[in-house]
């Protein structure tokens, strides 16, 4: 399988665009530290909520993932559920 033009092209316009979102969100949460730390107060309430819950449950999904094998009859190794 090779890299053909378009592969290329899409790649590098990727880059870009995250380098100018990376410099734009940059030099504005740059501006004050409420800004950097609370987005200037301006997120709505599901986005603060989705991302609440989700910085509280992904922690404990990845602790928790280790415990996810199930003994064989045999008592050797054990099946992923």
């Amino acid at each position: 399988m090779r890299i053909t033009q378009i592969d290329w092209i899409i790649i590098i316009a990727y880059m870009v665009m995250s380098l100018v979102l990376g410099l734009y969100f940059t030099r504005r949460a740059s501006s004050s530290t409420e800004e950097f730390f609370l987005s200037g107060r301006n997120l709505p309430w599901w986005l603060v909520g989705t991302s609440m819950v989700a910085h509280q449950t992904l922690p404990f999904m990845l602790q928790g993932s280790s415990d996810l094998r199930v003994f064989t009859k045999t008592g050797n190794g054990g099946a992923l559920l």
